[in-house]
């Protein structure tokens, strides 16, 4: 039986309520009157960068990393998604990415 000690319990416990404020702050706040309507421009444009920020190392993670050690050798992601990259710069469409992309994955795995 592991017996915790009481400040570490309460450690958690404000651990826990800061995330609960912060939680409620980001939904609330652009809600409420406290902040503007209108985002600034240089706010707006860096915005622009988050989901290629946070998508990158997980994509590049899945494919370099399948089996959680880096391998080049007999990795069927890594054609697969040369040729999505480079159907998307062609094509521009997402749909048409992810149907390349998982179709030619699913055929590299079925044929070796």
């Amino acid at each position: 039986m592991i017996v915790s000690e009481p400040l570490s319990d309460m450690l958690i416990w404000c651990a826990i309520i800061i995330c609960g404020i912060i939680t409620f702050l980001t939904r609330f706040l652009p809600l409420s009157r406290f902040m503007p309507k209108q985002i600034p421009q240089s706010v707006e444009k860096a915005l622009g960068y988050v989901p290629a920020a946070v998508l990158t190392p997980i994509i590049i993670t899945a494919i370099l990393l399948p089996d959680g050690e880096f391998s080049l050798d007999g990795n069927m992601r890594l054609p697969a998604a040369i040729i999505a990259v480079v159907i998307a710069m062609l094509s521009g469409s997402i749909m048409l990415t992810l149907l390349s992309g998982l179709g030619l994955l699913w055929l590299l795995s079925y044929l070796l």
